[in-house]
């Protein structure tokens, strides 16, 4: 139990922002206007475990642990679209991407990071579902699978996140970012026809603060504008800002100091990167999703609170955006919730 001086140093950590504030266990508000978008099951417009999210703008896409791939209608949860992956009894993917196809002509593509059989899938970008119409079962057309199992340059243990990068123009891949765990903990790059570039990091415990080092590097997110990138090195507790070629800008939270206080991370899973250039953090462990400053890595929100009730987070694993709605996916409560923004 936090004493006093603490309790008062922790109250004053976050600015008013809408009445937010944190309690002595750094625990937020209940997320605002939340409600269950996805409730349990395996039917479609249902989940068990769901551990990935993604936004194409106008719907969201999500992966739970039936190794199903739905395209849900962000208004109703409703089903539009789904298809399984190839292969699940090893195991379920925890990581995907909506962006540019590596076949180019601006077209896009489905990147999933098929973790527990060590490869990347992109599959053709579906057309639009038609109106009312029951959920539809799909057989994507597989544009590439990459890698293979190993720690050689373009192999994987576990790949568990992915990124794209397109041209200037967006008409075309420029490169595509791995990350992956289990030993080979890095990043690698690719370019647009998928072969190898470089290594970004390695593993390692982040003592040095100096060094690019991962311990499952969980999300990456992209923002092109600033030539940077924010990767969530989950069990190093912190978040990671590198340029687009790999270099380190700096790091926000410090292995050593996990805790609960506005600032801290306990195992940081999903990111998302706001219009204002501000980043949503969840965090697997601390039940939370916080907005954090990326210059400064100051805590700007703390949103959240461990439990099952609504508004409440259990075991949160990803967070996306579809206009101005914000989504959760938990998986130990297995839902998906959906909530309006807090700042």
């Amino acid at each position: 139990m936090l004493n006093a001086l603490a309790l008062v140093m922790l109250a004053v950590a976050l600015p008013a922002c809408d009445g937010l504030h944190v309690d002595e266990h750094g625990q937020g508000p209940a997320l605002k206007n939340a409600r269950v978008l996805l409730a349990t099951g395996g039917t479609p417009g249902y989940v068990y475990t769901p551990r990935v999210l993604a936004s194409d703008g106008t719907y969201l896409w999500v992966i739970d642990r039936t190794a199903r791939v739905q395209r849900i209608n962000p208004e109703t949860g409703a089903c539009v679209q789904w298809f399984r992956m190839p292969e699940w009894e090893l195991g379920k993917p925890t990581g995907m991407a909506i962006g540019i196809s590596p076949e180019g002509k601006g077209q896009r593509a489905i990147y999933v990071a098929d973790t527990h059989y060590h490869r990347v899938m992109v599959y053709e970008f579906p057309g639009d579902p038609a109106a009312k119409q029951p959920a539809v079962a799909l057989s994507p057309r597989l544009i590439a699978s990459i890698g293979s199992y190993g720690n050689a340059p373009g192999q994987f243990v576990y790949p568990c996140a992915v990124a794209v990068l397109p041209t200037s123009d967006g008409q075309s891949l420029e490169r595509l970012y791995v990350g992956e765990f289990g030993g080979n903990d890095r990043i690698q790059t690719f370019d647009r026809e998928l072969k190898f570039v470089k290594q970004i990091g390695g593993a390692g415990m982040g003592e040095d603060e100096k060094k690019v080092e991962f311990s499952r590097p969980q999300s990456i997110v992209l923002d092109v504008p600033n030539q940077r990138m924010f990767v969530a090195d989950s069990i190093n507790h912190r978040v990671g800002v590198l340029n687009l070629q790999g270099e380190l800008i700096r790091w926000i939270g410090k292995p050593a100091l996990t805790g609960q206080a506005p600032g801290q991370f306990s195992h940081p899973r999903g990111l998302t990167l706001l219009s204002d250039g501000t980043l949503l953090v969840v965090e697997f462990a601390n039940n939370r999703v916080q907005r954090i400053d990326p210059k400064t890595g100051e805590s700007l929100a703390v949103m959240g609170r461990t439990g099952m009730k609504t508004g409440e987070l259990a075991e949160p694993w990803c967070i996306a955006q579809v206009g101005s709605r914000f989504f959760v996916a938990e998986g130990k409560a297995n839902r998906v919730q959906v909530f309006d923004q807090m700042w």
